[in-house]
């Protein structure tokens, strides 16, 4: 784990809303992105608002898990 930027190989992003999404997007510079958010249809800001926004910045999702039963994560890869 690192907080350098430059020493980076991926980034792991909570998401609870768009602006966390932004941060995540902003921080990733290209690198995997692996974006943590709350599972089911009750979540603000979830799967398909998650995707949508990630497609569109070029992302395309490789790869998904559950986290917990709160929580689930989808890893996007640039291209």
């Amino acid at each position: 784990m690192t907080t350098d930027a430059t020493d980076a190989v991926m980034v792991i992003a909570p998401i609870e809303g768009p602006d966390d999404l932004t941060r995540a997007l902003n921080a990733s510079n290209g690198l995997p992105v692996w974006a943590i958010y709350p599972k089911g249809r009750a979540s603000q800001f979830g799967d398909a608002a998650i995707r949508a926004a990630m497609r569109a910045k070029g992302f395309k999702d490789t790869k998904s898990c559950a986290v917990s039963g709160r929580l689930t994560a989808t890893r996007y890869n640039k291209g």
